[in-house]
C-alpha cells in the first residue's frame, strides 16, 4: 500500500471501517471523507475502534436531501 500511495498522483479511495482502520494505523491516511445519512441500522463496525486519530474538520458538503459529506484531515 505504501508503494501504491507513492506512485499514485491524487486520491486513493477505500471503503469500510476495518480497511480504513488498518491503513490509519500504518499512517497511510491523510484525510477521512465520511458520508453521513442519519438512520439506525442496529449494528456495525466503528471507524475508530481503539485509538482515535487527531482529526481536523476541513470541509462539509450537503448531498441531496438527507446526507452530508464530512472531510477530516489527519494530524
Amino acid at each position: 500500500m505504501r508503494k501504491l500511495k507513492a506512485e499514485v498522483d491524487g486520491e486513493i479511495e477505500v471503503g469500510g471501517p476495518k480497511l480504513a482502520a488498518s491503513l490509519g494505523k500504518l499512517g497511510l491516511v491523510d484525510e477521512y471523507q465520511i458520508y453521513l445519512r442519519p438512520f439506525v441500522l442496529g449494528r456495525g463496525a466503528p471507524f475508530f475502534a481503539g485509538v482515535t486519530p487527531k482529526l481536523r474538520l476541513v470541509g462539509s458538503e450537503r448531498i441531496g436531501e438527507g446526507a452530508v459529506k464530512l472531510r477530516y484531515a489527519v494530524g
